[in-house]
């Protein structure tokens, strides 16, 4: 009689399927978490979505092969998939991330050349005047750190650069910086129209993705550092640790100067 090293009652089928089925499942979440994975015969998708004004729910696949160029189709529900954007082969690249604007009119490319710092690609999404992809943008951000679509088709990218440290960059659709500023910490708004960055003294600033501008209080020397973020529909509530304990400043856009922040009451003492 053969003798087989698989446990009694235990077919070989089945038993494949408990090892590799760990390891598929594995490699399709890495998949969707690293949005791209550089493999012979790889295809990650979707890997971005948005609801685009012709042509319906669409999102972005991304080729990548080893020996051969990136490649990134647009899919949507009634023309089906189709290339929108292709890199040469030389210098090979990773690419780290895709995304379709919130109006699904741009997209663009994060990646990172072999040997060389990050690259931003932008592009407009096809439409009537123009049939494939229209590049518009190429710059060199070389931070990683978050990116990321926000309000009026507009890029919010902010990175770490040391102990409490924190720079932020807003983009318009091609890649041209409208704000720069740096704290140590920054909070987005859940329905991303706006940004604070705050800084140690009380110094913060009110970046609108929507309009693409900010604005700037403080700093003021009693304030240390601060701890959290509120938003509110029209303000925002910043927290900051004194020697004496944590003071809230309400902030908000005010007609005749722009922004104004003013210490929050504090609590009543319970009786």
């Amino acid at each position: 009689m053969r003798r087989t090293w698989l446990p009694k009652g235990v077919k070989f089928a089945s038993w494949l399927g408990l090892v590799l089925g760990p390891v598929l499942v594995a490699l399709g979440s890495a998949c969707a978490e690293a949005k791209t994975r550089i493999a012979a015969d790889n295809v990650c998708a979707p890997v971005a979505s948005a609801s685009k004004p012709e042509g319906g729910h669409a999102h972005l696949v991304v080729h990548e092969k080893l020996g051969k160029p990136v490649i990134v189709d647009g899919c949507t529900r009634d023309a089906g998939c189709r290339e929108w954007a292709r890199f040469s082969l030389e210098p090979p690249r990773a690419v780290i991330d895709v995304q379709l604007s919130p109006s699904g009119e741009h997209f663009f490319v994060w990646s990172r050349p072999d040997g060389h710092a990050r690259e931003l690609d932008l592009f407009e999404t096809p439409s009537a005047s123009h049939a494939t992809a229209l590049p518009i943008g190429h710059v060199t951000p070389g931070f990683g750190g978050e990116l990321r679509w926000v309000s009026g088709d507009r890029l919010w990218h902010w990175w770490g650069c040391g102990t409490s440290c924190i720079v932020a960059q807003l983009r318009d659709a091609t890649g041209a910086i409208r704000v720069t500023q740096s704290g140590s910490l920054v909070e987005t708004a859940p329905d991303a129209t706006r940004a604070v960055v705050a800084d140690y003294g009380g110094a913060v600033v009110w970046v609108d993705f929507v309009t693409g501008t900010s604005f700037t209080v403080g700093p003021s020397g009693s304030l240390l550092f601060p701890t959290g973020v509120t938003f509110e529909k029209d303000a925002v509530r910043v927290a900051y640790e004194t020697s004496s304990g944590t003071v809230t400043l309400d902030c908000s856009i005010v007609a005749s100067s722009g922004f104004a922040c003013r210490t929050a009451p504090s609590p009543s003492p319970s009786p």
